[in-house]
């Protein structure tokens, strides 16, 4: 009888380690951003003049000013925003209304070449766009 009583009690403790583990898992996992596996998914732009952030809020520093069609490998996605990687090797935040989620190789094949952002650098006109971004932020 006592083993039986010792069993249900290692039981219960390890029960309950557990399910505090599990707590504290998917509460962690509500606060950070989902990672994406780079190079599966991307984000193509759906609207004009569409700004990817600094930060997830559209209060923080513009840093890139995007034009339809432009497409972004994502990096990761968080409460409506998206994190993509920028031509000039940083990551930027865009709105997931802004744009449309497709695998890499969907988003590859139809757009020209020249409407493809690049990582190897920006072109002279997101440049100008991005600054432009800078000097007249949106409310």
């Amino acid at each position: 009888m006592d083993s039986n009583r010792i069993l249900r009690t290692r039981f219960r403790a390890l029960h309950a380690a557990l399910l505090l583990v599990v707590m504290l898992a998917g509460s962690a996992a509500a606060a950070s951003p989902v990672p994406v596996t780079q190079s599966t998914l991307t984000a193509q732009v759906l609207d004009p003049d569409t700004r990817i952030y600094a930060q997830r809020d559209p209060f923080s520093a513009t840093l890139w000013l995007s034009r339809v069609g432009d497409v972004y490998d994502l990096r990761a996605e968080q409460g409506g925003w998206y994190e993509v990687f920028l031509p000039h090797g940083r990551t930027g935040w865009i709105v997931g209304r802004h744009v449309a989620v497709m695998s890499a190789r969907a988003a590859r094949s139809p757009l020209p070449a020249a409407r493809r952002a690049s990582r190897s650098g920006p072109t002279a006109s997101s440049t100008a766009r991005a600054a432009q971004a800078q000097a007249h932020p949106s409310p």
